[in-house]
């Protein structure tokens, strides 16, 4: 009769592995080697060595890191990451089930990230040789925040005045990510009826300062609910100097029948005036000019013959 002893190389005996077949109920990573048997008949006819076997044992694969959820502001970029343990193969990332063509590692990249990539995202773990079964992570959630977008408004003017007028804002809003504004003055002083952040910065009105000429720089700034930063834009005021004019006079004549030209000295325009012009309120008679000229000084004024 024949007898079986098994080893594990390089001579390990197995004790009680005595049959033809050796066979294992679990295996185990420590199982993993090469194995040979001796095949012993009667003392003439000796014994017989087999060739070794190999016998390898992949680990199960075991998720030790899940993927974590993200919210991002768009433009950025995004990294998931998942760390696993076991005889790993190859990686597969997904988005809503679909796979993503090359996201084949442990951690999954996008740059430059849109609203569309919004979605759940797993990786599926597949086992060396595919005899462990294939392991899925837990869903990951990438939320992506829409950029802050505002508009200050066009540019505007007004005149110079002792006691100016309030000018309200209007044009202005907030969009994309931004739901509020806030106003601010950076140059040019005056006033604004509200600095809070609003939902409707078009209705808040600016007031210039008493008397004040120049440039006036309002800065309407968003709020940043999510991710994304807020931004700002600006516009500008200009308030024009106000016009001064200098009729001159009172001129006093004698009444004549050939009245002569009166030389309007002493008239002038300054301020935000460069020009003027003459016209006769009352009275009669004539003007030598009544078109708009930057030397109101040199137009003469005629009476009418006989006129008192």
């Amino acid at each position: 009769d024949l007898t079986y002893q098994w080893y594990k190389s390089p001579s390990t005996l197995l004790i009680g592995e005595t049959s033809a077949t050796l066979s294992f109920a679990s295996t185990a990573l420590s199982d993993s080697g090469s194995y040979y048997v001796i095949v012993s008949g009667n003392l003439v006819c000796g014994s017989e060595t087999s060739a070794t076997a190999t016998l390898n044992v992949n680990q199960v694969i075991t998720i030790t890191d899940q993927p974590d959820d993200i919210t991002e502001c768009e433009g950025n970029n995004i990294t998931f990451n998942v760390t696993a343990t076991g005889s790993i193969d190859s990686y597969q990332w997904r988005k809503n089930g679909v796979e993503n063509i090359g996201a084949n590692s442990s951690s999954y990249s996008i740059t430059g990230i849109v609203t569309g990539d919004a979605g759940n995202y797993d990786v599926v773990i597949s086992s060396v040789g595919g005899k462990c079964p294939t392991t899925i992570s837990s869903s990951a959630a990438l939320s992506v925040d829409i950029l802050t977008v505002v508009e200050a408004g066009g540019n505007l003017s007004t005149c110079q005045s002792p006691t100016p007028s309030a000018i309200t804002l209007s044009g202005a809003s907030v969009s994309g990510g931004a739901t509020t504004g806030a106003w601010s003055i950076i140059s040019g002083g005056g006033s604004l009826s509200s600095l809070a952040q609003t939902a409707n910065p078009e209705t808040i009105t600016y007031t210039p300062a008493n008397n004040f000429t120049g440039s006036v720089t309002l800065r309407l700034t968003t709020n940043a609910p999510g991710t994304c930063p807020s931004t700002f834009d600006e516009r500008t005021i200009i308030v024009d100097e106000a016009p001064i004019v200098v009729a001159g006079g009172p001129d006093d004549v004698c009444q004549t029948a050939t009245p002569s030209p009166i030389i309007l000295s002493g008239a002038s325009v300054s301020g935000g005036a460069n020009t003027a012009q003459w016209s006769i309120s009352s009275g009669g008679g004539s003007l030598s000019s009544t078109a708009l000229t930057a030397t109101p000084q040199n137009v003469t004024y005629t009476p009418a013959a006989g006129y008192t």
